[in-house]
């Protein structure tokens, strides 16, 4: 099972929880969650890099809400950070 909610242009980043439920996120928008952030910083990566993050502590309903959140608040988080 697999969920998409960032547009193709963008550089993506894939999520995944702990039940296999697969996210394929803008990598701005996984940017917004803190945890997130820090972790693809630790990764360092790179812009032409495919990213799967593995989230073994967090199920697909808890991380569905996680990026409904950051979809929602992207813009004002952003705006704040940059």
């Amino acid at each position: 099972m697999a969920a998409t909610t960032a547009t193709a242009t963008n550089k993506q980043v894939k999520l995944t929880s702990n039940d296999g439920v697969e996210f394929e996120v803008d990598i701005k928008v996984a940017e917004c969650s803190k945890t997130l952030k820090t972790m693809l910083d630790d990764l360092g990566v790179e812009e032409n890099e495919d990213v799967n993050i593995p989230l073994p502590n967090v199920n697909g309903e808890t991380l569905a809400k996680v990026i409904e959140w950051c979809n929602h608040h992207k813009v004002r988080i952003r705006s704040k950070i940059f």
